[in-house]
C-alpha cells in the first residue's frame, strides 16, 4: 500500500502516458527533465506532483463538465449519446493520473459518431488527421529530435482536447 501512495502521490511521464497532468509537467520543467546524452530525447520520470497542477487538471476537467452540462438540452437522447458521451469519455481519459494510449482507443472508436454530428468529410478528415499524428513513422522520429515535451503526450493531449470540443459544441440538431 505504501508503494502505491507513492505512486498516487508522484507524477510519472512516460511517452505512452497521454493526460494533461504528465503533458503541463513536461511543458513547465522541461529543463530539468532527464535526457538520453545522445539524442536529446526525453526518458521515463518521476516526480513529486506539484500543487498548481493538482489544482489546475481537476478545474479543467470541471470546466469541461459544466460545458457538456450547458450543453445537455442541445439535442434528443440520440444527439448526446453522439456528441455529449464521446465529450466526457476524452475528458475524463485526460484527467487520468495514467492516461496510458490504450485507454483511448475507445475514444478513437466513437470518431464515426462525427460523420452524424457535422459530415462524413470532416469525420475522415479527423480520422485520418489522428492516424497520421498518432503514427510510430512520425513520433519515433520526434522522439530523437531533442523535443522540450514527448511527442505522443504532446500530439496526444492536443488532438484529444480538440476532439472534446469537436463533441462538447456539435450542432444540436441531428442530421438527417
Amino acid at each position: 500500500l505504501e508503494r502505491l501512495e507513492i505512486l498516487r502521490s508522484d507524477l510519472n511521464g512516460t511517452g505512452l502516458n497521454v493526460n494533461l497532468e504528465n503533458l503541463l509537467f513536461q511543458l513547465a520543467h522541461s529543463a530539468q527533465l532527464p535526457r538520453d546524452p545522445q539524442t536529446g530525447a526525453l526518458l521515463y520520470f518521476s516526480a513529486p506532483d506539484p500543487l498548481w497542477i493538482s489544482v489546475t487538471v481537476p478545474l479543467i476537467l470541471l470546466s469541461g463538465l459544466a460545458l457538456i452540462a450547458a450543453r445537455w438540452r442541445a439535442g434528443d437522447a440520440v444527439w448526446r449519446s453522439r456528441a455529449l458521451f464521446p465529450a466526457a469519455l476524452t475528458l475524463v481519459s485526460l484527467g487520468l493520473p495514467f492516461g496510458w494510449a490504450h485507454q483511448f482507443l475507445i475514444v478513437l472508436f466513437l470518431i464515426p459518431a462525427l460523420a452524424q454530428l457535422y459530415s462524413l468529410r470532416l469525420c475522415l478528415l479527423i480520422a485520418l488527421a489522428m492516424a497520421v499524428s498518432h503514427s510510430a513513422l512520425l513520433l519515433t522520429p520526434l522522439a530523437q529530435t531533442g523535443l522540450p515535451v514527448m511527442p505522443l503526450p504532446l500530439v496526444g493531449v492536443t488532438s484529444y482536447i480538440a476532439l472534446f470540443f469537436l463533441f462538447a459544441l456539435a450542432p444540436g440538431k441531428n442530421r438527417s
